[in-house]
């Protein structure tokens, strides 16, 4: 079966979708006109859509499941392990065994706490800069995506028509607090002058800088040298910490996008590549910024 074929089990589970969800689809990136590609299991690279016809996913759920769908060592792993309990008010080993593994492998997370998504731990971040260094401001890069947090959304989908020598600080969604705005600061990707000059101008008030090396929403441009050499600088300077979003990034290097591309961030960021692709986020960093 082709698609769009409006007999299809995809078309008819999308009309029932639009009855119970808004906008009938939850992950508004995989909506596609005029329904979406229902997916009723996975192997591999491949996934069967609803209608029983496979097709090869380059999504793997945004790159989180390295190995594929379904995995047999890794459906082992899981299975073997609910099997056990599913959820713990108390900690686990198996919270300390993720700690340790990431601290080994990312040099600048020498301790982490875990939370539910990278929104969360993207949140979670904002806070603990402002906290360190007892200031209200955030820096961001315009255009990029960091989750959902009224702060880290500002300019995410700024256009040309407000484009100019100084990006405007710009609400995502209607009823934004004005404050939100006051208290973020946009700087233009790899442009070091102006983002100097805009970082500076916030001085004791910037809290920290947050960044994400390979922007997805500004086309997975990477950070230039002399960009992240400027935000070392100045961050240094004044006093401000580098968070790194690694959710998506984290992807790229065994050792973290921040490896690749010599970034020595106070806190790092990360989400469902840590757990192969189930809800789980957390924030690390050094001994300093995480205490």
């Amino acid at each position: 079966m082709s698609w769009p074929d409006q007999s299809s089990l995809s078309q008819a589970l999308f009309t029932r979708a639009q009855k119970v969800l808004p906008g009938g689809i939850s992950r508004l990136q995989t909506l596609v006109q005029p329904f979406p590609i229902y997916a009723i299991e996975g192997q591999g690279a491949t996934i069967i859509d609803a209608d029983g016809v496979p097709r090869t996913d380059f999504m793997n759920n945004f790159a989180s499941l390295i190995h594929g769908h379904a995995h047999p060592d890794i459906l082992s792993s899981v299975t073997e392990t609910m099997h056990k309990g599913t959820c713990f008010s108390m900690p686990t080993e198996l919270e300390i065994q993720l700690a340790e593994l990431i601290v080994d492998r990312v040099k600048r997370v020498e301790k982490i706490r875990f939370c539910n998504s990278g929104t969360e731990a993207v949140m979670l971040a904002i806070k603990a800069a402002r906290a360190r260094t007892n200031r209200p401001c955030i820096a961001k890069i315009e255009g990029a995506y960091h989750g959902m947090y009224d702060y880290a959304e500002v300019s995410l989908d700024s256009s040309p028509d407000n484009w100019g020598d100084a990006p405007t600080p710009l609400a995502y969604t209607r009823g934004t607090p004005a404050s939100v705005l006051e208290d973020t600061i946009v700087i233009p990707l790899n442009d070091s002058n102006t983002s100097e000059r805009l970082l500076r101008e916030c001085g004791d008030r910037l809290a920290g800088v947050l960044i994400d090396p390979v922007p997805l929403s500004c086309g997975l441009i990477p950070m230039a040298d002399h960009f992240i050499d400027m935000l070392h600088r100045v961050s240094r300077e004044l006093g401000a910490l580098i968070i790194a979003d690694e959710v998506i990034a984290f992807r790229l290097d065994y050792h973290g996008a921040q490896s690749r591309f010599g970034i020595d961030p106070d806190l790092t960021t990360f989400a469902k590549i840590i757990g192969g692709g189930f809800p789980v986020g957390a924030i690390g960093g050094t001994e300093d910024a995480m205490s």
